[in-house]
């Protein structure tokens, strides 16, 4: 989701800027001092404000091609750079959606990472969509709606190899927030090795999350104190439940048969 906002975000703040910098070109261009250097500044910054304009034009029309004619192609050039950046590669057979709504639709995508030091996975996802909203270009980049479902494969955590001098978990570089986020049928298998050097396994199923909203700063504190969500882990199932109670609000969570072995097996 970062990589795709933030792509989707970075030419539109280049066009605000652009144009924000030549209104105040021209602004300057219409002062009345009437003195021979005067009269040439106003004529540089008129100059300035009319290359600036144009260059907006251009930036325009490229957006317009590139939403007409290949957006998939640009969807998948942010796929190369989440690689390039963070070993994750990621191909989708179906990709639509429009630069100027803000909106990416994936269907049938596979996302894997192999030989990094920290973590790795093998992950399958029938739908991944997302609906920015445009008009948070110069705040906090907000998501109004995003939908993941049908998640499938592995992951495998390699923490205990690395030590925090070498932890090189890539953030996003802009905080963002989802203010509907729902995922639905996931079923991912959890390995590693813990830290008395034994393997581990654990199968996670979730029917659903729902998260209103949905932070990536505070990513697990929404999880666990403002989502709805509702699974099971090694086959026991769990639900988190929470909702609006007068100036704050009240979370729930219950389980049954918590698989203490499992955790045991992890932890170490």
């Amino acid at each position: 989701f970062g990589q795709l906002v933030f792509a989707l975000l970075a030419p539109f703040v280049m066009l605000v800027i652009d144009v924000i910098a030549s209104v105040f070109g021209m602004a300057l261009s219409w002062r009345t001092n009437s003195g021979p250097e005067q009269i040439i500044n106003s004529r540089r910054a008129r100059l300035f404000a009319v290359v600036l304009m144009g260059t907006a034009v251009i930036i325009l029309v490229v957006l317009w091609v590139v939403n007409s004619f290949y957006f998939d192609s640009a969807v998948r050039r942010v796929f190369e750079s989440a690689e390039a950046r963070a070993g994750i590669s990621t191909v989708c057979e179906e990709i639509d959606g429009s630069l100027f709504a803000g909106r990416v639709e994936l269907g049938d995508c596979r996302l894997t990472r192999t030989s990094h030091p920290t973590s790795e996975f093998d992950l399958q996802a029938d739908v991944v969509n997302l609906d920015l909203r445009m008009t948070s270009i110069l705040s906090t980049a907000t998501i109004d709606v995003a939908r993941v479902s049908g998640l499938r494969g592995w992951l495998r955590s390699n923490r205990n190899r690395a030590t925090s001098d070498d932890d090189d978990t890539v953030k996003p570089k802009r905080a963002f927030e989802i203010n509907d986020l729902d995922v639905a049928d996931v079923a991912v298998r959890l390995s590693g090795t813990n830290v008395d050097g034994n393997p581990f396994e654990l199968p996670v199923e979730i029917r659903q999350i729902r998260s209103e909203p949905f932070r990536s700063s505070y990513g697990l504190f929404d999880l666990m104190f403002r989502s709805n969500v509702a699974g099971s882990i090694a086959g026991a199932p769990f639900e988190i439940y929470s909702r609006v109670a007068g100036d704050g609000r009240e979370t729930t969570w219950r389980a049954e048969r918590v698989p203490v072995a499992s955790f045991g097996a992890m932890t170490g």
